[in-house]
């Protein structure tokens, strides 16, 4: 049987990925809220994958030093699609 990923599983999988950093470095949601400048709400609606914002990701994958690792697995991506579509 195919399972399908959807957008609400993609969406869960990156709030359980920010709540095991955040945890990781013993921090409650608002005092990673507080270090962000961002609501403890914000934090939460995140982790429990309720539409979370590009902005908000990205600027929790800075404050764990993920953001490099990031970029560079969509970079690793891009030119796999690039070098892809140039065989055609």
């Amino acid at each position: 049987m195919l399972q399908f990923t959807t957008v609400k599983d993609v969406k869960i999988n990156i709030g359980q990925w920010c709540k095991l950093l955040r945890k990781e470095h013993n921090l409650s949601r608002k005092q990673l809220a507080e270090q962000l400048a961002l609501s403890a709400l914000t934090i939460s609606k995140l982790e429990n994958g309720h539409n979370p914002t590009l902005e908000t990701l990205l600027k929790i994958l800075q404050h764990f030093e993920q953001l490099d690792s990031f970029n560079v697995w969509i970079q690793t991506k891009t030119t796999e699609i690039n070098t892809n579509s140039s065989l055609y």
